[in-house]
């Protein structure tokens, strides 16, 4: 495992051998994962949603044909 090296600021690193910045404020990367994993949940259940409806719109229509095909007889 590589050594790296500690800023000023607490929640970030560097990178001895790239100088790159790294974030090591482990419960902000949990906070950011839990907070994706919400976001995608959300996004499916909208997406369900929608799918929903469109079904529930076609079955309304299916029964207006049947019972318009009724009157009709």
């Amino acid at each position: 495992m590589m050594q790296l090296v500690k800023t000023d600021d607490k929640q970030f690193a560097r990178d001895p051998s790239t100088h790159a910045v790294l974030n090591i404020d482990n419960a902000a990367y949990r906070h950011f994962q839990e907070e994706r994993k919400r976001a995608l949940e959300v996004q499916r259940v909208s997406k369900e949603v929608v799918e929903l409806r469109s079904e529930i719109s076609e079955i309304k229509q299916l029964l207006q044909q049947l019972v318009n095909g009724k009157r009709n007889d």
